[in-house]
């Protein structure tokens, strides 16, 4: 999984949903990156997620201020980076 995390770049200024983004939505923060789980990182909650997990799959490419819907609720991209 180490290997996984090493091929995120950090200098890419994501502007949607993929993979090595962090994705602020109405309902939570969000790494997309591998499945580890809740982790606090500067006093705020995260979720680390894989490409592979449902949820990701109806987020993927969308943009800030852009919506998507998962089990039937209807989830708000605050921002990307």
């Amino acid at each position: 999984q180490i290997s996984v995390l090493n091929k995120i770049d950090p200098t890419i200024d994501h502007k949607e949903a993929s993979f090595g983004a962090v994705v602020i939505t109405n309902e939570q923060k969000i790494f997309v990156s591998i499945s580890l789980g809740k982790f606090v990182y500067d006093n705020e909650e995260y979720f680390a997620i894989s490409t592979l997990v449902p949820f990701y799959i109806p987020m993927k490419g969308k943009r800030k201020g852009e919506t998507f819907r998962f089990r039937e609720k209807e989830i708000e991209i605050l921002d990307i980076f």
